[in-house]
């Protein structure tokens, strides 16, 4: 049956025929099977798209830099709202549905759902951020910092992380084995964070908060993005392999996992 796929498949590329010009005569038998069998020919092509090593990059950085900016926009426009109005219970919500949109990535390859969930993720995070924050405020109540959280200054950070993600991005294009040295992206992550830490509390003096907002984030994003670049094989990985992993980085309930298991550099278990 392989053999037969083949030869006809060969002859409609060789005489360039579209579906419609195809006859029973060239197919040897009803059109509607072979119709099925072209359009799961046509899916499992898709599945099977491999991408170099550096394309798998891009693509987690593109995705990276979307949701990152989307979270930024939340702030600036709900920032402000967010930071008056949430508690812990949201903490509890906001993690409910993070967990219930890391059970739907793990069992579904379809693009357009990881699409859709890689959004929801993004637009938590400011939420989730401004809980934390009222939390940490409700705790040091009586700090003496001169200037409290506003909406803008989220909308800074997250801004301030779309630079980072760039920032690593442009480094592994510069140097295709940067994101293959835990100590190189591990020193540009402390660097980095040092360096916004400093902006920030000059600016704002928001020191501490700066200080461990930056590090954890720098962090958690270079050594994801490292654990990523190490089991990327030569011969490069699926399309999924990068979706897969930007959602699992933007989810706050999968960040603690890897997909390891279900999802391989060459293809999708499910």
């Amino acid at each position: 049956m392989l053999r037969e796929t083949e030869k006809v498949c060969q002859e409609i590329c060789l005489r360039e025929l579209s579906f419609a010009e195809i006859d029973e005569k060239i197919l040897g038998e009803n059109k509607n099977v072979w119709q099925e069998r072209f359009e799961k020919i046509g899916k499992e092509d898709i599945t099977k798209e491999i991408l170099t090593p550096r394309q798998c990059n891009r693509n987690l950085a593109g995705m990276l830099l979307w949701g990152y900016f989307i979270s930024a926009v939340t702030a600036a426009l709900a920032g402000d709202w967010l930071l008056a109005n949430v508690d812990g219970y949201w903490i509890v919500g906001i993690g409910i549905v993070a967990v219930f949109c890391y059970i739907a990535m793990y069992f579904t390859a379809n693009v357009k759902i990881l699409l859709a969930i890689f959004h929801i993720e993004a637009v938590l995070l400011s939420p989730l951020a401004a809980a934390v924050m009222r939390i940490a405020e409700d705790m040091s109540m009586g700090s003496t910092r001169k200037q409290a959280i506003t909406g803008k200054h989220m909308a800074v950070f997250w801004l301030a992380i779309v630079i980072y993600v760039a920032l690593l991005f442009w480094l592994s294009e510069k140097r295709e084995s940067f994101m293959k040295k835990a100590g190189c992206v591990l020193s540009v992550g402390v660097a980095y964070a040092g360096v916004m830490t400093v902006a920030a509390g000059v600016i704002s003096d928001l020191w501490l908060y700066a200080a461990i907002v930056f590090l954890v984030f720098t962090l958690f994003l270079g050594m994801n993005w490292y654990h990523l670049n190490e089991e990327l094989p030569e011969s490069g990985a699926s399309k999924y392999f990068a979706v897969v992993n930007a959602c699992r980085i933007m989810n706050i309930a999968g960040c603690a996992q890897n997909m390891k298991g279900k999802t391989t550099s060459t293809t999708v278990f499910r």
